[in-house]
């Protein structure tokens, strides 16, 4: 069992190098510094807007992929935002990994010898290794919830909700933990998860408005479509009608194929 879990770990530090310094522009931190910059120049409702992002994203890393985040992770990243793109890339990898050991401290338990084989068996699933190449703040989320937990256990219900918030920064890695901790009897925990976020709420929509919403709802449209290829990439960046356009034809065409079964 130790040689496969140090074959993995070896796999996947040679497969995070390969991404992190052959490919830093086409990592997803990329899309995220890009629309912390728009955002910042711009406004923040206009790092939805495919017209204003894209464009710039696409000229300098080649990618399409549209912003679909929060804005809560947009307005985090505005530090790392003014700086270099390779300076913040490495200080951006280095606070995940941080965020990983925190996990890993809070919540391993057993013998000194075991704990250390957690976490490298940790480092050695691909998807975690993978995670913390592209930059995605998966971590971020889950040492926010070690914390809650680690905060909870001492009685700090207030700053256990408020570290569970997190979850805000991209809340389909975790969005369920509130729950199953409301079904654990903890209502006031999850009473004020529920205020933190609510305020996290109204700081979006207020900072969006309806336009940046619906644009909003626009990039993660676009991010669902199966294939986006560079002939139709004018699709991807233009104001969205073109896109509504195309939905309405196969709609119909749908509808058509039924009727005339």
């Amino acid at each position: 069992a130790l040689a496969v879990v140090l074959v993995l770990f070896g796999y996947d530090v040679i497969q995070y190098f390969i991404f992190v310094i052959k490919t830093p522009w086409q990592l997803d931190f990329s899309d995220f510094y890009f629309a912390a910059r728009t955002g910042l120049s711009h406004g923040w409702a206009e790092m939805y807007n495919t017209s204003v992002s894209m464009p710039a994203l696409y000229a300098v890393t080649g990618n399409w992929f549209p912003y679909q985040h929060s804005p809560v992770l947009a307005w985090l990243l505005v530090p790392l935002s003014l700086l270099p793109y390779a300076l913040a890339l490495t200080i951006w990898d280095g606070f995940l990994f941080g965020c990983y050991l925190f996990c890993w401290r809070v919540l391993a338990a057993g013998s000194r010898r075991w704990r250390l084989l957690l976490l490298v068996a940790g480092l050695g699933l691909y998807p975690v290794a993978l995670g913390l190449a592209l930059g995605q703040p998966t971590m971020l989320v889950l040492a926010g919830v070690s914390l809650c937990c680690w905060l909870l256990a001492r009685n700090r219900l207030l700053l256990a909700a408020a570290a569970l918030a997190l979850i805000a920064v991209k809340p389909q890695s975790s969005f369920l933990v509130p729950f199953a901790l409301l079904f654990a009897g903890r209502i006031r925990l999850f009473a004020g998860w529920a205020l933190f976020s609510l305020a996290l709420a109204v700081l979006a929509v207020l900072a969006l408005g309806q336009q940046g919403i619906h644009d909003w709802l626009h990039a993660i449209a676009i991010a669902q479509m199966d294939v986006i290829s560079h002939a139709n990439l004018v699709t991807v960046i233009d104001d969205g009608a073109t896109w509504h356009r195309q939905q309405q034809t196969i709609h119909q065409l749908d509808a058509s194929s039924v009727a005339f079964k």
